[in-house]
């Protein structure tokens, strides 16, 4: 027996430690399973139909319901969410949506979405959420079109609506812009501070006169940069490619069918093909580890943090704790015998989103860590959990990120030391001279209406450019009217409401007060060559902008009215333009706005099983009691 045991007491110990480790783990491993299973069913929100009857969304349908939304946010140009309604207010809003447009009937079966694997690649989902999303949205779409059109008008209103808002007239004009160079007026701290209050939470361009001072979504950061070429130039310098590591380079890879080397001969020197494949490949090499060795280091840094929805919770002392980029920068010199990394940081400056794109080096660079679509610096920080978060690519604040390449093969770490979420300003000294800049142009515009009579005179007799010279201005051409088939054309292929936008006047931009009123004077007006025999004091004006605090002068040089046929193929889009204008985009906004698919569908939001002190979204965002979960 005893000559047994010790035969085989190598596989008795492997085969029964084998055996205990089962029995230890089978009870844990159910238990887990248990609890997984458990919170999946758990509630997650709950609508009550127009019957009263409650409908519960169980957590793992919150789960797809989160990924579906991550997916529509991806789908449109840095996060363009449903065009006619505008940016949606996180996954409640997108499940509201999706759950009237499901109830009316309008969403088809996620089979019939043709879905290519090209696409579910670029994409990143699983072909199943990809095709459930995207009947939704087509749902969606159908619901927001039934209402826009729901109303009917006559035939004489459509045609006067018709041959207004389809009217162009060809204008020669110039602008003359108010400057603040050209007021002496100095506003004082009181007028800048009700100035400021006036106009803080609205954002720039979109209040009276185009004031606005919202602060955008902003952030500061710093990162570290592996360039590839210093990567390049060490192994090039070094002894890795000395004769013998390069021959024995050069047969392994002749024995690759596909190489593009030449072959061995009698000549005893290496060719220059073999010694640039042969770095390229070390230099590849050599980044990637480098790349693997840096991400290892932030993980162990963050090793025992507690995590929440996929991030992570930071200890008060996180920023002592953090390892610094500095620390990983000397490691990596040290360990690879290459030049010190790059280390950059914004300091004190504020980044907003576009400026991310235009960082050197890493504002090129890309991630395939979350899937099979390339995501960039400003995929990652837009969806940074700070503004408004991601389903699938987590990041947050204080967190290193994935580290991005370049397609040279550079490595790029970056982290967000700071954020600051779109607010207004909270005093008059962070935009102090925009403030002034703008309360001394409004001063000069309302010098230059003082005088918008004289300059109409001098434009009529004297001619337009004498008066644009008075002003040290020039003239222009274009063709205006109040609905550009360009945006047309754009709005019904993006599922937009159909709304009429002017066409751009350059020096003005897209102005409808401005254009209606140059529409107005060209339709009391002759066409053709009955035009050209009026006077210039019939033709010339001048308008003031208010949005743009400048003057406009104009002269009608062409009208062209609507014709009968240009009416019969736009009759149907004129329609909808009518009926989206009385009933204002405003409206349908308002309409299918977070609030009130909460208040019709009486929504409740539950925080996630076992963590009752967690909140999905702001109590000021989700009106109504959030509840700890079942």
């Amino acid at each position: 027996m005893f000559k047994f045991l010790r035969k085989y007491n190598k596989w008795i110990l492997a085969v029964g430690g084998t055996l205990l480790m089962i029995v230890f783990l089978i009870p844990q491993a159910i238990e887990g399973l248990a609890h997984s299973a458990g919170t999946a069913r758990a509630t997650r929100a709950m609508v009550v139909g127009a019957d009263g009857s409650e409908q519960r969304i169980t957590a793992g349908q919150w789960a797809d319901v989160t990924s579906e939304f991550d997916l529509i946010n991806r789908g449109g140009q840095r996060g363009s969410m449903i065009p006619a309604i505008g940016r949606l207010d996180g996954a409640p809003h997108w499940f509201l949506l999706t759950h009237e447009a499901e109830m009316a009937g309008l969403v088809g079966p996620p089979g019939s979405v043709q879905i290519t694997q090209e696409m579910v690649n670029q994409l990143g989902v699983r072909v199943d959420v990809a095709r459930r999303a995207m009947a939704k949205l087509d749902g969606v779409y159908r619901l927001l079109s039934l209402y826009q059109t729901a109303g009917e008008v006559s035939d004489h209103r459509l045609k006067e609506y018709a041959r207004r808002i389809l009217h162009q007239a060809e204008i020669e004009y110039f602008v003359v812009p108010a400057s603040a160079d050209a007021s002496e007026y100095q506003p004082s701290n009181e007028e800048l501070a009700a100035h400021l209050e006036e106009f803080g939470r609205v954002a720039p361009g979109e209040g009276e006169m185009g004031f606005g001072y919202r602060l955008p979504d902003r952030v500061k950061l710093e990162w570290l940069s592996v360039p590839a070429e210093s990567v390049r130039q060490a192994i090039r310098d070094s002894d890795e490619m000395d004769n013998v590591s390069l021959r024995a380079h050069w047969m392994r890879q002749l024995r690759d069918p596909e190489t593009t080397l030449p072959p061995i001969g009698d000549d005893p020197t290496i060719p220059q093909a073999v010694r640039d494949h042969m770095l390229e490949q070390l230099t590849n090499e050599r980044l990637d580890a480098i790349a693997r060795f840096a991400n290892d280091q932030f993980r162990a840094n963050r090793r025992g943090l507690s995590q929440r929805d996929g991030y992570f919770i930071l200890p008060e002392d996180w920023s002592a704790r953090k390892l610094s980029f500095e620390a990983v920068a000397e490691e990596i010199q040290s360990r690879f015998d290459v030049e010190a990394p790059e280390y950059r940081a914004t300091g004190d400056r504020w980044l907003e989103f576009d400026e991310l794109d235009e960082l050197e080096g890493i504002g090129e660079a890309t991630t395939d860590r979350f899937g099979t679509t390339l995501r960039d610096l400003y995929d990652l920080v837009t969806g940074a959990m700070e503004f408004g978060g991601s389903a699938i690519a987590q990041v947050q604040k204080g967190v290193t990120g994935p580290p991005l390449r370049t397609a040279d093969g550079g490595v790029h770490l970056f982290r967000m030391v700071d954020v600051d979420a779109s607010r207004a300003p909270h005093s008059v000294d962070e935009v102090r001279d925009q403030l002034v800049r703008d309360l001394r142009r409004r001063d000069h515009y309302q010098q230059l209406k003082g005088q918008l009579s004289g300059i109409e005179q001098t434009a009529q007799h004297d001619g337009m450019l004498s008066a644009a010279m008075d002003f040290d201005t020039y003239l222009q051409n274009v063709s205006v009217t109040l609905a550009d088939f360009a945006e047309l054309s754009r709005m019904m292929q993006t599922g937009e409401a159909i709304v009429p936008v002017s066409r751009a006047i350059p020096g003005i931009g897209v102005n409808r007060e401005a254009t209606e009123a140059i529409i107005e004077r060209a339709m009391q007006l002759p066409a053709g060559a009955e035009l050209q025999e009026l006077s210039d004091d019939q033709r010339i004006f001048v308008l003031p902008v208010d949005d743009n605090l400048a003057l406009l002068g104009v002269r009608i040089v062409r009208n062209e009215p609507l014709t009968r046929e240009l009416y019969s193929v736009t009759t149907n889009t004129v329609k909808m333009m009518l009926l989206n204008e009385e009933l204002g985009t405003e409206r349908l906004r308002k309409e299918f706005s977070l609030d009130k698919l909460i208040e019709r569908n009486q929504f409740r939001l539950y925080t996630p099983a076992g963590e009752e002190d967690v909140e999905l979204i702001e109590l000021d965002d989700l009106p109504g009691q959030v509840l700890p979960a079942e």
